[in-house]
């Protein structure tokens, strides 16, 4: 759902009721289950009016949340509360023809700040196209688009951190495509392009505005039932155009190991090493590693629990630094409790240090700490109650939160 730092990611479930309708943003759009989505035309065949065609391929989905925050401009040392109320709206459309599948989505979420009496109204939407003619090749394309408001522009995994008295607005393209292609059973070279382009739409943007253009391709085996061995080589093209010290070319060899037993039990790591040869100034050269987990326990079938680790180097969105190198661990638990019933915890640790080039360059390091739990109550089989606590704290930024969320989520 809205992606700002006064809301819960735990609003982001409404999604999931509404069959993956953020899909686009997602590494795998092609795992959306059409059979799931369009039961109807599965047994009945194609529709016989208009009305039934659109009846079976849209999705409405709406919510509220009531937000507690107890540091909306994240000062430790002069506190302002408030309390922000969130009406949210979306609209899900996905159609199946033989080989070809596709869909779009489009959400607005409108928030009302008693205290500060503001208002702001952030929206997203997306698109994909699957087409996958049972032959040799497969092909993707992806596209979303994010426009967001907030007092606050920060994240975890970046050097970013700026407050104002006044909303900040962003938006954010994203798009891709995937070609696959089946050199037989168990081998497949896969071709992805993507881009990227961020644009902050404040004053201050000239290090936090940037474009990027990517290009993976590799080879893929299977090498045993489950397991796939990926290598290949990956090319990023970023550019900052308010500061050019930070724009770069990138090229990496990448490895990586992926384990997929059950949609409940995976393991995937990725490991890149390249040298980077910035717009200005001297090249250089990193390794960076990227892993995920699931895992259900054992004991438990009602129990996952997830892990993941990301190293990443990347140009710095601080104006007075010019890398970046920040390390993040994650961990997160769900639980069933009932039927109807599902508790989830997470927490993650992040440090990044940003760095200068040059004789006089000055090193900073950032930690933040963050901790969430979440109850969920599946009320019908269209609805469902929500309530989280999130917790963050960075000594070296001297910030500490508290978040608290009520809110419902539901579908027509």
């Amino acid at each position: 759902m809205a992606k700002t730092v006064l809301r819960s990611a735990g609003i982001s479930c409404a999604a999931l009721l509404l069959l993956g309708a953020r899909a686009a943003w997602a590494e795998e759009v092609s795992g959306v289950d059409r059979s799931a989505i369009f039961p109807k035309e599965e047994e009945e065949g194609e529709p016989t009016s208009l009305w039934a065609f659109w009846r079976d391929r849209i999705k409405l989905g709406y919510g509220f949340d009531e937000t507690y925050n107890d540091n909306v401009l994240l000062e430790d040392n002069n506190r302002k509360n408030d309390l922000i109320s969130t009406l949210e709206s979306q609209i899900f459309f996905a159609d199946s023809r033989g080989s070809l599948q596709y869909g779009l989505t489009q959400e607005v979420n409108a928030h009302r700040y008693h205290r500060a009496n503001r208002n702001s109204i952030d929206w997203d939407g997306s698109a994909f196209c699957d087409f996958d003619p049972g032959g040799l090749y497969e092909f993707q394309l992806t596209y979303a688009m994010d426009a967001t408001n907030a007092l606050v522009r920060t994240a975890d995994t970046t050097d970013l951190f700026r407050r104002s008295n006044d909303f900040q607005r962003q938006v954010k393209h994203e798009g891709k495509a995937k070609v696959l292609y089946s050199v037989n059973k168990i081998d497949k070279w896969v071709n992805v392009v993507s881009f990227s382009v961020l644009d902050d739409q404040v004053q201050q943007d000239a290090s936090t505005d940037r474009k990027r253009l990517g290009l993976i391709s590799t080879f893929d085996r299977e090498f045993r039932p489950t397991w796939t061995l990926s290598a290949g080589y990956e090319l990023e093209k970023l550019d900052v155009p308010g500061n050019k010290l930070k724009s770069s070319i990138a090229h990496f060899a990448r490895f990586s190991l992926m384990h997929e037993l059950t949609d409940d039990f995976e393991l995937k790591g990725t490991f890149k090493y390249g040298k980077r040869n910035l717009h200005l100034g001297p090249s250089d050269s990193f390794a960076t590693f990227e892993g995920d987990t699931k895992y259900p326990i054992p004991i438990n079938p009602r129990l996952n629990i997830t892990l993941g680790y990301t190293d990443t180097q990347t140009s710095s969105y601080a104006a007075s630094a010019t890398r970046l190198h920040s390390q993040q661990g994650t961990f997160g638990f769900e639980y069933e409790l009932s039927p109807l019933l599902t508790f989830t915890g997470k927490a993650a640790y992040t440090k990044g240090q940003s760095s200068g080039s040059g004789s006089n360059a000055t090193t900073s390091i950032t930690r933040v700490f963050t901790t969430g739990l979440g109850l969920k109550w599946q009320v019908t089989t269209k609805g469902a109650f929500t309530l989280d606590h999130i917790f963050s704290r960075s000594k070296t930024r001297d910030t500490t939160n508290h978040r608290v969320i009520f809110g419902y989520e539901g579908e027509f």
